[in-house]
């Protein structure tokens, strides 16, 4: 069996995992089929992706704001590296071309035109950023 959850910023995010190891290892493995026989379950993190917890009202996000013309920002129901990065001290927000309800669809798919517009916007944001 296989178990995906993700965690609050605020969480720890082997906090579900350890309850459920806990739990697991208080059960009675006995067989009662046969007494030589006990059952065992083993588990195993496979990937912890912390979360991403940035900062709000940052220089970064103003910046991203001004060169998207976004007026709000929320978060997102999926993982990124951006927790790595948070958790460094580096401020990280999510921003990228193509729109997230056709991410992670059949056929999914960016539009060319919104792809190219990537490189320019990065380089507004860091003038942006620079001149700030």
């Amino acid at each position: 069996m296989r178990v995906s959850y993700r965690t609050l910023p605020d969480a720890d995010p082997l906090g579900v995992y350890n309850e459920i190891q806990r739990r697991l290892s208080a059960l009675d493995g006995h067989d009662y089929a046969g007494r030589e026989h006990r059952a065992t379950i083993e588990t195993a993190v496979l990937n912890v992706v912390p979360p991403l917890d940035s900062a709000r009202g940052t220089a970064l996000e103003a910046a991203l704001f001004e060169v998207t013309g976004a007026k709000t920002a929320g978060g997102a129901l999926y993982a990124t590296d951006g927790g790595w990065f948070t958790g460094s001290g580096i401020t990280s927000l999510i921003c990228g071309p193509g729109d997230l309800e056709q991410a992670h669809q059949p056929n999914e798919y960016v539009r060319r035109d919104a792809f190219e517009r990537g490189t320019a916007m990065i380089h507004k944001v860091i003038d942006r950023l620079l001149s700030s």
